[in-house]
């Protein structure tokens, strides 16, 4: 349960989680394009952006908005398709993520 507690002390999984739920509901949700849904649409960019970072050790191939999220391996590799610069993909270990 999510409380206005987690909120105001500024709980950074609940609030990103909130966020997640009100793009994806209000903004990608209601998205039909072609016969695909906006977030299969969303998928399919993520999965074009972030293809060659499933090559890399410890890294896999984006199949869902859930799982595949959980380590950071899939938001660090869309952040640094766009920012390389912004840090060294290569010193990320996976296994030193908490979920």
């Amino acid at each position: 349960n999510v409380g206005a507690n987690d909120v105001v002390d500024g709980n950074p999984k609940i609030i990103l989680a909130m966020m997640w739920i009100i793009i994806s509901k209000f903004q990608v949700g209601d998205i039909m394009l072609d016969g695909v849904s906006g977030k299969d649409g969303l998928m399919l960019w993520v999965q074009r952006q972030t293809a060659s970072y499933g090559e890399r050790e410890g890294f896999k191939a984006v199949t869902n908005f859930t799982t595949d999220w959980q380590n950071g391996t899939a938001f660090l590799s869309l952040l640094h398709k766009f920012r390389p610069q912004a840090f060294d993909i290569d010193a990320v270990n996976p296994e030193d993520a908490t979920a």
